[in-house]
């Protein structure tokens, strides 16, 4: 199995460790600090108030650098960050609520483990372990759960639900691993505290982990070349770890012992050296295999082939790679993946029971297939911001500062019966206006009242009126049948699609203020059509690669997702 290397040094500084963002934060601990090689400066201003709830709160300032100045908080994008812009240094507020958890482990038959170990551990590899009583009870204190940003919306990456205008709040995933005394049986989930049951009252309150059953244990043959003599060699960031011998760097390989159930990405040495107080150096040097380890039963194989219409598309196209197309998939796992080589996807809610969006790649091929699994220790990004069963007369809130009309597209099915409607109806808009009052924004709605069609009108903000009056398709889907709509705007293109074919692509003149929303949250208004089996996602301007003149690549992808979608 081969290695591709990755090397980086996870340092504590001032009680925390850098580099970690609210993973490392949560298990190292919060306290105020100035260091000069962190990603962020941080200030305690108020700590130990206790919530009504029984929390523990910590407020904490931070001065990020890493906003360009000429954007401020209000549009601080995620592309314009990403920019070489010369930044100034923007304060902010977090909180971090502290909480008890506790929860009980046992084995496969429902009998607790005693004097098991368990560890709780960040997806930047800190961590801290306890043992289980005769009862299989554990219990873990000021663990940070939660942190609500005040002032505008944060920087990181993550999911992130908004409160208010000015308040967003995110909860933490860690890492659960438990292993009984002789190691013989252990599990390892992945798990967050959102929605788990609050126990106890005042000082005692804690929050409930669920019952914790642990399995069959594994041994797995590892590839020894990355690593010396001495080295702790662990798997992910669980604490499963070997320490290294020298025949087993000279054989080239080595045995990690009571694996539990799982997929696995990368190897890491791991060192960890005692410093002043409670504060420690945490050195990483990690391994990235080739492809993932698999040490547990799928749930499904599911296969996929591109739809005869797309390879008339992409036929010109010396690169043939459709990636990340979302499409449907049914399975009762609770919490699915996909794994197709080294490619690790979770899947997403599509809002009703048993169905989910899957993100799946054609890389120079026809067909291509994944394996399903069911809740794997791992941490994995998605294009979707929302998925939802059904909607109408709603509004969607804009919950994250990175949304926009450009860069971004939706889809949705529709059936519904235009001659019913008195007056024209509006399925969705995003219209508002600029600060000389010129509308910008698009919205699909009947072209007239009592009329089957529906037409796309797009109005650009700029002076000019003439983009305003065009409609940018128009197709019969108020007919009383079921029909798919896709639309997606790469910069200044669009694309429409409807059941399966291209209605329109093109090129607009849009005002430099189109891609964003002006005032309050709500950006994307829903009509009282029905609007089922919605999705909101991103778009990578990658779509098109770089030398191509067609958008032919964006043509396959919405052809494909319709296909798959009916």
């Amino acid at each position: 199995m081969k290695l591709r290397m990755m090397s980086y040094d996870l340092q504590k500084a001032c009680g925390f460790i850098a580099g970690v963002g609210i993973a490392g934060l949560s298990l190292a601990g919060i306290v105020g600090c100035s260091d000069p090689n962190t990603a962020s400066v941080w200030t305690e201003t108020e700590s130990g108030q206790q919530a009504a709830n029984g929390d523990w709160l910590v407020d904490v300032e931070s001065c990020s650098n890493s906003i360009p100045e000429n954007i401020g908080k209000k549009n601080a994008t995620k592309a314009l960050l990403k920019s070489n812009v010369t930044t100034n240094c923007i304060t902010y507020d977090r909180t971090y609520a502290m909480v008890s958890v506790q929860g009980t482990a046992t084995d496969e038959s429902g009998s607790p483990l005693k004097l098991a170990r368990v560890r709780l551990s960040s997806f930047g590899g800190s961590g801290k372990e306890t043992t289980t009583d005769d009862n299989g009870t554990y219990k873990f204190d000021n663990v940070v759960y939660k942190a609500t940003y005040h002032g505008f919306a944060p920087l990181e990456d993550g999911e992130f639900e908004q409160v208010d205008d000015a308040t967003h709040v995110t909860y933490i995933d860690y890492k659960l691993l438990v292993a009984s005394s002789d190691s013989t049986l252990a599990s390892v989930h992945t798990i967050n505290f959102k929605d788990y049951k609050r126990m106890g009252e005042g000082d005692s309150v804690y929050l409930e982990i669920p019952e914790q059953s642990a399995g069959k244990v594994t041994d797995i043959t590892l590839p020894a070349k990355a690593f010396q003599k001495g080295d702790n060699a662990c798997l992910d960031d669980i604490g499963v770890c070997h320490v290294m011998s020298a025949d087993e760097i000279e054989a080239g390989t080595f045995v990690m012992k009571n694996v539990p159930q799982g997929v696995y990405q990368k190897l890491c040495a791991v060192q960890t050296e005692k410093t002043s107080g409670d504060e420690e150096m945490v050195s990483m040097r990690c391994a990235m295999l080739s492809e993932p380890i698999i040490a547990k039963d799928a749930v499904d194989t599911l296969s996929f082939e591109l739809p005869e219409s797309v390879l008339n598309q992409i036929d010109s196209l010396s690169d043939k790679s459709i990636e990340r197309i979302l499409v449907p998939v049914k399975t009762s796992a609770e919490k699915p993946y996909i794994i197709n080589g080294n490619s690790i996807t979770k899947l997403v809610s599509a809002g009703s029971k048993d169905l989910y969006w899957a993100e799946i790649s054609f890389i120079d091929t026809n067909a291509t297939s994944y394996v399903l699994f069911d809740e794997i220790p791992y941490s994995s990004r998605t294009s979707i911001f929302a998925a939802v069963e059904s909607l109408a007369d709603t509004a969607l809130v804009n919950s994250s500062a990175y949304w926009n009309r450009t860069y971004m597209g939706f889809s949705f099915k529709v059936k519904a019966d235009g001659s019913e409607f008195e007056e024209a109806a509006v399925l969705l808009s995003t219209v508002d206006s600029t600060e000389s009052g010129r509308p910008k924004g698009y919205e699909i709605l009947q072209c007239e009242a009592g009329s089957k069609s529906v037409c796309v009108r797009v109005y650009s903000g700029t002076d000019s009126v003439v983009t305003d009056t065009v409609v940018y398709g128009k197709a019969n889907l108020l007919d009383g049948e079921e029909h798919i709509f896709s639309m997606v705007m790469v910069g200044n293109h669009l694309s429409v699609a409807v059941d399966g074919g291209i209605l329109r692509d093109t090129d607009l003149k849009l005002g430099d203020s189109f891609p964003y929303y002006e005032g309050g949250n709500s950006f994307m208004n829903i009509g009282n059509v029905e609007l089922r089996d919605f999705v909101m996602f991103g778009m990578p301007s990658n779509i098109r690669k770089n030398g191509e003149s067609n958008w032919n690549r964006l043509k396959a992808w919405l052809i494909t997702h319709q296909t798959f979608s009916k």
